[in-house]
């Protein structure tokens, strides 16, 4: 993977007395997301207890260096960075193998039988709480960090239920103490509490040096939320007209109310999606998260915010306040519509985001009025809203917007062509595989390994039986199907948390090295996978990401693309059509998205593509022709050119890629193999 702005994600800190011998006990997992020293030989555990040690940037240096020497002289394996993750949320005991209890079920600090506590006479033990848990009551968690957390709770002997919001001592956001934050917003909030959509104060405390804040618990959806939901389709004809008439009422009342603050000279300072709530049922907005609003007549100058990522441009510090919450609301807009605004992440001009808005608004037929007043208010953020409040209230719903293609397809495979051969003459390798080893004995449904490959099998088709070709692997890898059957049908909660992509791997990999007369755990696996995780909606048929997730995904890794494509091979492999309903009912789930958040192979706009040439050459159908085309036309949309170089932005909208499933690479592949089919 590489990184438009040179920010590299590798280790650039190693302890000062790192010698050779050390290089050789470095691990890392799959994903490199973590770097760990193996002093030990013991093989590492599912679970493990861990003690963390945080460091400022100042004294990181010499604490990584004690940690360091310490886990060398008493051969201890050493994390820089990650966790140890299990099978489920059970803590074991290690000699007995029995359950002991459910970890993270409670919020109060709680050890294993089988540790011994090692902080005996920690000070905090003898301090007791004067209000939580005793008169507030914390019912559930919505959100952590280190810095503090946001839970739902409710007063002893009340069912009400409030927001209660709490800092922890010695944490700084851009200078500013966190605890000192969440005391401005309790301040802020009393301060609006004549605005209904600005959440009452209720009160605040402290314990011992935490502070916590209860407020309102406002009813709605985030932006994000209300986008996804599924009554919202400005394709769909049964939904259409009541999703352009609850955007309508959303944006109108969103504007209403940034003006109501600005006329009271409050300037909001960070506007994102998360800190704006739409109530579904009445499409009233309301704020919440305000640590950072201000009274301007309280300051002759206001200091930098930290905005969230996504919704401000390069130009947005340089505006008058108004004018840059202005300038914030018009990127909150676009992301009632789409994720377009996460370009701004790579982008910081906006014109990736501006692009892609404008090319979603034509795709998806949008009244172009919606259009005019998101460019309006970034070309002018100087203006009052009125004045757009009441162009939506004149609103045309029949001018739809219409854009134009920003390239050709032919110059586009040119360019991401050129870059990949640009990258290989200057000898960076685009995918950066390793030799996967399996014993007979290995577990692979938990395997990580077995995803990589997954992956790598939209690459190379024939890996699964290149690994696996030997007989006691094929048996082995039956065996697993077989087990994986019994866990899917009992329910076993070690799947409860497992990603569907595990499943996948292993129902894809059983199907490439199956015999004819092992097909029926096949048909089971695919029956059991598809009751416990697929969803109906009115959009389609879509797979929950976990057995619990209430995200549902259309891609190749964890959703219907993935399911697509195990379908057709299994068609394929045993000449069998008995899924071809359930093929037909997944194809045309997907074939309406045309604008996903982006455009991978495995996770994006190119998982479509790639299951539906596929599905075009087993069922020898053109039916979904127009559709891949128009897949094709918006790909561009989801690359940057740098230094006269095309590449494609991964899913994380802060890096490029070039490798095949998330990059150049597959897209290439993609228009050559649908020239080839006739389809372009």
């Amino acid at each position: 993977m590489i990184n438009l702005n040179y920010q590299s994600s590798d280790t650039s800190l190693l302890p000062s007395d790192f010698q050779l011998e050390d290089y050789k006990k470095i691990a890392r997992d799959s994903k490199k997301r973590f770097l760990q020293f193996c002093f030990s030989n013991a093989e590492i555990p599912d679970q493990g207890f861990k003690i963390h040690i945080s460091a400022t940037q100042i004294n990181y240096q010499v604490i990584l260096d004690e940690v360091f020497d310490l886990c060398k002289s008493n051969l201890i394996d050493f994390y820089r960075y990650g966790r140890l993750k299990g099978p489920d949320k059970w803590i074991y005991n290690p000699i007995t193998k029995l359950k002991e209890y459910r970890d993270y079920e409670s919020m109060e600090y709680r050890l294993p039988a089988w540790v011994d506590e090692p902080f005996p006479d920690n000070s905090d033990d003898s301090k007791t709480c004067k209000y939580l848990f005793k008169k507030i009551i914390p019912t559930e968690g919505l959100n952590s960090k280190p810095s503090g957390a946001t839970l739902l709770a409710h007063v002893a002997g009340s069912e009400e239920e409030f927001v209660l919001k709490n800092a922890h001592p010695g944490y700084m956001n851009l200078g500013v103490a966190c605890t000192d934050s969440l005391k401005n917003e309790a301040v802020n909030i009393k301060r609006m509490m004549k605005f209904d959509f600005i959440p009452n104060y209720i009160a605040d405390f402290s314990e011992d040096e935490d502070y916590f804040l209860c407020e309102e618990k406002k009813c709605g959806l985030s932006v994000d939320d209300y986008r996804a939901d599924s009554h919202h389709n400005f394709i769909d004809k049964k939904l259409r007209k009541k999703t352009i008439n609850d955007y309508r009422k959303s944006i109108t009342d969103l504007l209403k109310n940034v003006q109501i603050l600005h006329d009271e000279r409050i300037f909001l300072g960070d506007i994102s999606s998360e800190n704006v709530l739409v109530d579904p049922e009445t499409n009233l907005v309301s704020f919440v998260d305000l640590e950072q609003s201000v009274f301007l007549e309280d300051h002759s100058k206001i200091a930098f915010f930290a905005r969230t990522e996504g919704f401000f441009d390069e130009n947005t510090p340089f505006l008058a306040p108004i004018a840059q919450d202005n300038q914030q609301l018009a990127y909150l807009l676009i992301s009632f519509f789409c994720r377009g605004n996460m370009f701004l992440l790579i982008d910081h001009s906006g014109a990736m985001t501006i692009n892609f808005f404008k090319q979603y608004a034509s795709t998806h037929n949008l009244p172009k009025v919606f259009v005019d007043v998101i460019m309006d208010l970034l070309e002018d953020p100087n203006q009052r809203l009125d004045n757009l409040v009441e162009v939506l209230d004149k609103m045309d719903c029949e001018n739809l917007y219409n854009s134009e293609d920003l390239v050709s397809l032919d110059d586009f495979q040119y360019e991401l062509v050129k870059s990949v051969y640009l990258t290989m003459i200057d000898g960076i390798q685009i995918d950066d595989k390793k030799t996967l080893f399996f014993e007979e004995d290995t577990d692979l449904i938990f395997n990580e390994n077995m995803v990589s490959i997954y992956k790598e099998y939209l690459q190379k088709p024939t890996i699964f039986n290149d690994i696996f070709f030997e007989k006691k692997m094929h048996n082995h890898v039956i065996s697993e199907g077989k087990r994986l059957v019994e866990m899917l049908k009992d329910g076993d909660e070690r799947l409860a948390e497992t990603s569907l992509v595990q499943v996948y791997a292993l129902l894809l990999c059983t199907i490439k090295i199956a015999s004819p007369s092992e097909k029926i755990i096949i048909d089971s696996l695919i029956n059991y996978t598809q009751e416990k995780y697929m969803e109906s909606t009115i959009n389609g048929k879509f797979f929950r990401i976990t057995e619990y997730s209430t995200y549902l995904s259309p891609y190749f890794a964890d959703g219907t693309a993935g399911m697509i494509n195990i379908l057709l091979e299994y068609r394929e492999k045993f000449h069998d059509t008995k899924y071809d309903a359930s093929i037909l009912d997944l194809v045309n789930s997907i074939s309406q998205e045309h604008m996903p958040k982006n455009s991978s192979l495995y996770r994006g706009l190119g998982s479509f593509i790639y299951v539906l040439q596929k599905f075009k050459k087993i069922f020898k159908s053109s039916k979904r022709d127009n559709d891949i085309r128009e897949m094709f036309r918006n790909l561009p949309l989801y690359s940057i050119v740098s230094n006269g170089n095309r590449y494609m932005v991964d899913e994380s909208f802060r890096r490029i890629s070039l490798d095949f499933a998330d990059g150049n690479a597959g897209i290439i592949f993609l228009i050559e193999q649908a020239k080839q089919m006739g389809i372009l």
